[in-house]
């Protein structure tokens, strides 16, 4: 099965299919400043968003947020877990980092939880596993996330 990673950045909507397309997506999303906007990623067997309707899109997304100058960022998942507990959920940090914030969703705005803001190295990496399997990161901690 041919996956396909379709992601959001800046409304702007990108696609990668190889490594190397992948390695540039995980850069644009974690490295570089995106004020007022998260990023939003689907990994799927095709892009996601073409077509209509509901079956345009996967029943799952991890958003990404990060603020490189900080060295932090947080996620976001909606969609299933291992536990079959509703979600959605935010990352959690054994050992929060305070007095920094993460924002949510700039267009509110709101904010990650102090609890759920990582090192960016620990963003980085939970977005590259997720571009691999597809599923909730595991190489991070999970919290329940804010419902609205």
């Amino acid at each position: 099965m041919t996956v396909v990673v379709t992601a959001i950045i800046d409304n702007d909507r990108y696609y990668a299919r190889t490594e190397e397309e992948r390695a540039v997506l995980i850069r644009r999303m974690v490295d570089e400043e995106h004020p007022g906007w998260a990023s939003l990623v689907y990994v799927w067997d095709r892009p996601a968003g073409e077509g209509s309707g509901r079956l345009a899109w996967p029943a799952w997304q991890l958003r990404v947020s990060a603020e490189p100058g900080l060295g932090v960022g947080a996620l976001n998942w909606v969609g299933p877990v291992p536990s079959d507990e509703l979600g959605p959920w935010d990352t959690l940090n054994p050992t929060p980092i305070v007095g920094v914030a993460v924002e949510f969703d700039g267009s509110v705005p709101s904010y990650f939880p102090p609890s759920a803001v990582l090192p960016i190295d620990d963003v980085r990496r939970a977005v590259a596993e997720h571009f691999n399997t597809g599923r909730r990161p595991e190489c991070v901690q999970w919290q329940p996330g804010y419902r609205f």
